[in-house]
């Protein structure tokens, strides 16, 4: 899973796997510290089709590590930690 960051109010959800996905995501972090997110209709789409749900992301600062809340078809959500992708120059 990968979320890129492309600028201030939008992302890019990458998952490569039994769901395949590379799909922009629309996000606010200027309301609140957790952000809302607009996820588009063909992510939902094939979210719906794996009974799997994006409930929530975020950012932790001090560890510069942005998060993603995943509802797969269990009995509880999991949490996912992405680390920063470095890039070589």
């Amino acid at each position: 899973m990968r979320l890129r960051v492309l600028s201030a109010k939008k992302a890019k959800l990458q998952l490569v796997g039994l769901i395949s996905l590379d799909e922009p995501v629309q996000y606010d972090f200027e309301v609140k510290d957790v952000p809302q997110f607009t996820l588009t209709e063909d992510t939902h789409r094939v979210m719906r089709k794996f009974r799997t749900s994006l409930v929530s992301l975020g950012y932790e600062r001090e560890r510069d590590m942005p998060w993603v809340v995943v509802r797969p078809p269990l009995p509880v959500p999991v949490c996912i930690r992405l680390k920063r992708e470095q890039i070589s120059k």
